[in-house]
């Protein structure tokens, strides 16, 4: 079972700053070592399918108000709280 893609709104108020091709490494190591990326692993994910679902939502999520800010927190908070949700 497939499932159906989240429709993000959008958000102009200011750029993304997370720029995957530069962060890719950081963020596949990052996500790499939380439990919950662990956990789907040990429930038969494929890893290249669910590092691919974590970069489609990081990229998602810079689109969004809810996009990274490093005022607000370092790389590694902001992709341990995302990885969570």
């Amino acid at each position: 079972m497939v499932a159906e893609p989240r429709r993000y709104r959008p958000s102009a108020d200011r750029p993304a700053t997370l720029d995957l091709a530069t962060r890719w490494e950081d963020v596949r190591r990052i996500a790499k070592s939380h439990p919950a990326y662990q956990w789907c692993i040990q429930a038969g994910w494929d890893g290249d399918d669910l590092m691919s679902e974590v970069m489609v939502r990081v990229l998602a999520r810079q689109s969004m108000g809810s996009r990274y800010d490093p005022e607000r927190a370092g790389l590694s908070k902001y992709l341990w709280t995302l990885t969570v949700s």
